[in-house]
């Protein structure tokens, strides 16, 4: 009868143990797996988000970027010349060169105006004046201009001395230009219509 049950036991403790590796193998594995799973899962949905985080953070960036930009723009563009055409243009920019000489007692011998030129959206219109003055009154007009309200620049300058004893009295040219927008051609979005076709007949 010891003996008995002795074996009994010993079967009911392999049974058990064969239940605890079951239990195992196809309870507890298959949970830890599923938890790993979800485990990757979640950091990978976490790296994706992050990398979305940063792309939207980087396009508001950008997009802020580009509202300083054009707004900046947009406040340099008031400082162009105010003539709708180049003509326009032109004109007022002998009127503001004229202003700055007369405000330093300087006179302007002669004037030109050189055709426009092309600088991607805008236009350059270039002035070209001669003057006779002092070195020093030279100085105060180029200082003038370069710090005009309107937005000019120096193109050019060429200075000749008319008397070598009496370096101080100069001859100057100057080319001086300022910008306006080039006008963008208008879309009426009309189409032009086909002449209509005869109905005459035939003879």
């Amino acid at each position: 009868m010891a003996l008995q049950d002795r074996e009994k036991t010993i079967i009911w403790i392999g049974g058990v143990i064969i239940l605890l590796i079951i239990a195992y193998r196809w309870g507890i594995t298959p949970v830890m797996e599923s938890q790993a799973g979800v485990r990757d899962k979640l950091a990978a949905n976490s790296l994706i988000l992050a990398k979305s985080n940063n792309k939207i953070a980087r396009q508001k960036e950008l997009e802020t970027q580009i509202k300083t930009v054009n707004g900046e723009i947009t406040l340099a563009e008031k400082n162009l010349l105010k003539g709708e055409t180049p003509s326009l243009a032109a004109a007022e920019l002998q009127k503001l060169l004229k202003n700055i000489t007369n405000k330093e007692n300087v006179k302007i011998s002669s004037e030109k105006i050189i055709s426009p030129q092309d600088a991607d959206e805008y236009q350059k219109i270039p002035v070209q004046i001669a003057l006779n003055c002092l070195v020093s009154d030279l100085r105060k007009v180029l200082f003038q201009i370069e710090n005009c309200p309107t937005a000019l620049i120096v193109a050019e300058t060429k200075i000749k001395v008319n008397d070598v004893r009496n370096p101080s009295n100069v001859e100057a040219m100057l080319t001086v230009f300022g910008l306006i927008k080039n006008k963008m051609p208008e879309d009426d979005g009309q189409q032009k219509q086909e002449a209509p076709a005869s109905n005459g007949k035939r003879s």
